[in-house]
């Protein structure tokens, strides 16, 4: 045993190192004799290992200070997938022809949702749900790869249904009348709209000009026809007229400037052949056609 001998070190008495060696000794012979009987004793078998598999508990939520979702959190929509619209036997995409006889249009008025994300759906629900309006206020939205694919030329009902616009209000609300409404989706006081939309919209605006026999000259941003920012000043509105009017000048075709003719009103409204007492459906000429001022646009599908 161990015994303080008073210099602060362990020591061993001769009796208790007597005794020691002794043991180690006895010890070794004993690892002699094992040694020695290895030869008698059989193949052990291999050990019996009982293992039980242990079934997962459930998963421990990841604690807030490793990085909660904020309440205001919204996800990302997944974009659709692009379906390539239907075309006619000219090529042009079968919804871009109303469905009702076309109407007295004179007028191409561009705009900007002034938001980030926005698609026809969202559009229409904010122009619904914030506004009171029965229906988008536009006839045209063009997506920025948000909502929709970048590019894509939405038409609303109130093309479908040839019914006035909700856009570019006035006194005599001239440009929600016989203006066609063409929105693209993006804040342009910010950023550019993409190649895409740009190229989208020139087709469009090329079509209509053909079809309605617009000129360039009429081709115009909201803020040609009242104070506003629309389409923002980043738009390029001479380089999509320039492009719109190039398309047309390589299929032959030439819009000349004609001066618009003075309104014939014979008490029906020449746009949707209706009574001006018999609002049409869809408008409530109280509100969609007197409250068109810019409000940014939902930013969710």
């Amino acid at each position: 045993m161990g015994v303080f001998d008073g210099q602060n070190n362990l020591g061993f008495r001769p009796v208790a190192r007597a005794a020691a060696m002794a043991v180690g000794t006895a010890l070794a012979a004993v690892v002699l004799v094992g040694c020695a009987d290895n030869k008698s004793v059989g193949k052990v078998p291999p050990p019996t290992l009982s293992y039980k598999p242990v079934s997962p508990g459930p998963l421990t939520q990841v604690p807030t200070q490793y990085g909660s979702v904020p309440s205001t959190y919204t996800p990302t929509p997944r974009q659709p997938a692009y379906t390539a619209p239907k075309l006619n036997a000219n090529g042009i995409p079968r919804d871009w022809i109303p469905s009702r006889p076309a109407a007295g249009w004179l007028y191409i008025v561009i705009h900007h949702s002034a938001s980030e994300k926005g698609s026809e759906e969202s559009i229409n629900r904010e122009h619904i749900r914030g506004r009171g309006w029965a229906m988008v206020g536009y006839h045209f939205v063009v997506g920025n790869g948000t909502f929709t694919p970048n590019g894509t030329v939405e038409p609303t009902p109130r093309w479908s249904d040839q019914l006035v616009g909700a856009h570019t209000h006035t006194p005599d609300n001239e440009y929600n009348k016989r203006g066609i409404g063409v929105c693209l989706v993006g804040n342009f006081d910010k950023t550019r709209p993409s190649a895409q939309q740009l190229q989208a919209t020139s087709r469009l605006v090329a079509y209509l000009m053909k079809t309605y026999h617009i000129p360039a000259s009429r081709v115009i941003g909201h803020r040609q026809a009242k104070p506003t920012d629309c389409p923002g000043n980043n738009f390029p509105l001479a380089q999509l007229k320039s492009m719109a009017t190039q398309q047309l000048a390589d299929a032959g075709i030439v819009i000349p400037d004609s001066p618009l003719m003075a309104s014939t009103d014979t008490g029906t409204d020449m746009l949707t052949g209706t009574d001006p007492a018999e609002t049409p459906v869809g408008i409530d000429a109280d509100t969609e056609l007197l409250h068109d001022t810019e409000i940014p646009v939902a930013s969710k599908p």
